[in-house]
């Protein structure tokens, strides 16, 4: 009777960026529930992830710090263009043109 020997793979989590998690959540967090605090966040943790991640090549979550940014990024864009929008509509009321 032979007997088996199953072989077990154990996988290890490689570490993770805190910050790049961070700025993940605060982008997220920019479109749905704080809108500019939450940009302003992930714009600063997304930055300061990356430049951790070149000097810490055994973390991952490159993709989390670069989506953070993208997100954060995005709304702010979109925050400024509606602002600018409202204060040229605005602008437009008062001076009577329509």
């Amino acid at each position: 009777m032979e007997s088996e020997h199953k072989k077990v793979q154990v996988y290890q989590d490689e570490p993770h960026n805190t910050l790049a998690i961070i700025s993940l959540v605060a982008g997220v967090a920019a479109w749905v529930i704080i809108p500019i605090l939450g940009a302003i966040v992930g714009v600063i943790c997304g930055h300061l992830a990356r430049g951790q991640l070149l000097e810490r090549p055994h973390e991952t979550s490159s993709i989390m710090a670069l989506l953070g940014l993208i997100l954060s990024y995005v709304q702010l864009v979109c925050v400024t263009l509606l602002i600018g929008f409202v204060v040229w509509f605005g602008w437009a009321l008062i001076q009577g043109v329509t």
